[in-house]
This record gives structure tokens, C-alpha cells and sequence, in this order.
């Protein structure tokens, strides 16, 4: 177990690994959120159903299903930085969104943020 402070996710292996040994890339882990003892899900609901990709969004239950794995793959530092760079916009756009709302310049909530 992880217990490192900065730490959001633990990765559960789907195969049997020594005691604080790293996870190959390519391999199937169950994800573990920390804070709320839950485990990562996927559902059947498309991230954008108008894209032709095969994305779907994620959830988090009690209750851990050993079928239920994900595949840890490397990424490039492109997606990486694009990922980033979408973060901080959603970020920067939710305080601009809460100080307009506050002068009562807009009314917009949680879900359409």
C-alpha cells in the first residue's frame, strides 16, 4: 500500500508482484481511490457521443470487481502536456466562472462548468 500523502490513486495488480515493486507497463490494474476507499469503474456512457473514438467515462463503488482492470500504457509527453494544458484551463475557467457569480454577473452550475 501507498500511503504517501500526495498520492490519489493506488494501483491494485491483476497478477501477483513482491511488496512495493513496480508495475510493468502493459499490465492490468484496479484502481483504488485512496481517500474514499473506492474502486475505479468504467460505465457505458460515452465521453462524447457525437466522437467516433470509444471513450467512455468512469466511475467510482464500494465494491472492487476483479474483471474490472485497466491497462497501464505509456503515453507521449505530448498527451501528457495536452492534458496538462486542459487541467489548468478548467481550473482557471472555474474561478473566473465563481468570481462572475459572485458579482452576480452568472449563474451557471456545477454541471455545465
Amino acid at each position: 500500500h501507498g500511503y504517501d500523502i500526495s498520492s490519489i490513486f493506488e494501483l491494485d495488480p491483476t497478477t501477483i508482484t513482491r511488496n512495493e515493486e513496480a508495475v510493468p507497463w502493459g499490465s492490468y490494474v484496479r484502481l483504488q481511490h485512496i481517500c474514499t476507499s473506492t474502486w475505479v469503474h468504467s460505465t457505458n456512457i460515452k465521453l462524447d457521443p457525437d466522437d467516433d473514438n470509444v471513450r467512455f467515462k468512469i466511475g467510482c463503488a464500494l465494491t472492487k470487481e476483479d474483471r474490472e482492470a485497466f491497462q497501464i500504457v505509456h503515453v507521449t509527453p505530448d498527451e501528457v502536456r495536452d492534458l496538462d494544458f486542459a487541467n489548468d484551463a478548467a481550473q482557471h475557467l472555474d474561478i473566473t466562472v465563481s468570481k462572475w457569480e459572485k458579482h452576480g454577473l452568472a449563474n451557471v452550475n456545477a454541471n455545465d462548468r
